[in-house]
């Protein structure tokens, strides 16, 4: 096999292996990038609520200093509003947890979806650069003895390759 033939060959091979490592790479990093994201959401999620708890605390106890300065006695309706208050209150923060959770579930899906994604992409480079360098160690072999040189034009006469169909 001639020197050249050999190269080509070789650099055909190390930029497949260059292209599937590199996919392979971006979706580990994209997995990476979704578990941060996931912890984000977590975090602030986590904070967020508890400034909604610490909001709602502050409201309720105003509306029982309300209640108390009034005379007004905590039973009957001006207990059962305050303690609807509470549960709603409550609920408040459980929805932004909710939330939280959520958007780390999205985060953390859409990392491992990339990362998968990534995956194929590297089995399609190189299945495609096997198929190349199958191609054109075929190319050699059916050539060898004669001259290795190929016409760019296709429709040169000496276009006598299959690779112009």
């Amino acid at each position: 096999m001639p020197p050249l033939a050999i190269l080509g060959i070789g650099l055909a091979a190390a930029g497949t292996a260059v292209g599937v490592t590199g996919q392979i790479k971006a979706g580990n990093a994209a997995e990476r990038a979704g578990e941060f994201n996931a912890n984000v959401a977590t975090e602030a999620a986590t904070i967020k609520e508890e400034q909604q708890r610490m909001a709602d605390r502050r409201t309720l106890a105003s509306a029982r200093a309300t209640v108390g300065t009034s005379g007004v006695e905590m039973t009957g309706s001006p207990l059962d509003v305050m303690a609807e208050s509470a549960r709603q209150a409550e609920m408040n923060a459980l929805i932004i947890r909710r939330g939280g959770m959520l958007d780390a579930y999205s985060a953390r899906v859409a990392g491992k979806n990339a990362k998968t994604a990534s995956r194929f992409g590297a089995a399609s480079t190189l299945l495609t650069g096997a198929a190349g360098i199958t191609r054109q160690i075929a190319q050699l072999v059916n050539t060898s003895g004669k001259s290795l040189s190929v016409p760019i034009n296709p429709n040169d006469p000496r276009a006598k390759s299959s690779v112009y169909g």
